[in-house]
């Protein structure tokens, strides 16, 4: 399991999108902002993520709008790669 801080803008986005594409992860928020996720929710997270950043969150010249950089942030908290981890 791995622990991930989330604000509550990116808390709230990543719900959205998660029901947008009717996505099966079940997410708990502590108090302190903290979420456990399995790497199988990770990757369900990312893959969700990855499709909300091309569906939602380019502009028409390719480069990501308000949203795509939101999804951008998301993306990297939930990186299976990060040195963080």
């Amino acid at each position: 399991m791995k622990s991930i801080h989330i604000k509550d803008a990116q808390y709230t986005l990543l719900e959205s999108i998660l029901q947008d594409y009717s996505l099966d992860v079940q997410l708990v928020r502590s108090r302190q902002g903290e979420i456990e996720c399995s790497d199988d929710q990770i990757a369900v997270i990312v893959d969700g993520l990855v499709m909300a950043f091309t569906t939602k969150g380019l502009r028409p010249d390719g480069e990501p709008n308000d949203i795509g950089i939101a999804i951008e942030d998301l993306i990297d908290l939930f990186n299976p790669y990060s040195s963080s981890t």
